[in-house]
């Protein structure tokens, strides 16, 4: 099924459901042609912390890598790679990523859109509001770190 939102459901034998969507827009459930508001989607995928990301590089080559959601704020997802990885070449060359994690229950959760870089100050809350980090990026190394959202 199909939206003018780039909003489409799917079934699959392994999932309850697959919920694919594109952007801030509003989502359509299975059997139901009613809106609900995709913010509690956004909060369920970063309670996942850990998700998959899928980007492709300039030889069109498909790349996925596992990596950690740090917060939303209800229309953004927010996370960071550091610079000289693939993941952020292929970040700055198409600007999009598919972002997904499996649930609980077995449903699974794809959002694809345009990323942009934002605010160092982002990272900082980051490392702020996660201490382990500075056992990964000890002292100022962190900042060879850019925060997308």
């Amino acid at each position: 099924m199909n939206s003018p939102h780039g909003i489409r459901q799917v079934q699959s034998p392994r999932f309850s459901t697959c919920m694919i969507l594109r952007g801030p827009c509003s989502l359509m459930i299975a059997g139901g042609n009613f809106r609900m508001d995709i913010q509690p989607y956004f909060h369920r995928l970063c309670e996942l912390h850990s998700v998959a990301f899928a980007t492709v590089d300039r030889d069109g080559h498909p790349h996925n890598r596992i990596a950690d959601l740090f917060f939303c704020d209800g229309e953004k997802l927010y996370f960071y790679t550091a610079r000289g990885k693939a993941f952020y070449e292929e970040l700055m060359h198409t600007g999009e990523t598919a972002v997904t994690g499996l649930l609980d229950d077995r449903k699974m959760i794809r959002f694809t859109g345009k990323v942009q870089k934002v605010s160092q100050r982002v990272l900082n809350h980051i490392f702020q509001e996660n201490p382990y980090l500075k056992k990964v990026y000890p002292g100022d190394s962190r900042y060879i770190c850019e925060v997308f959202c």
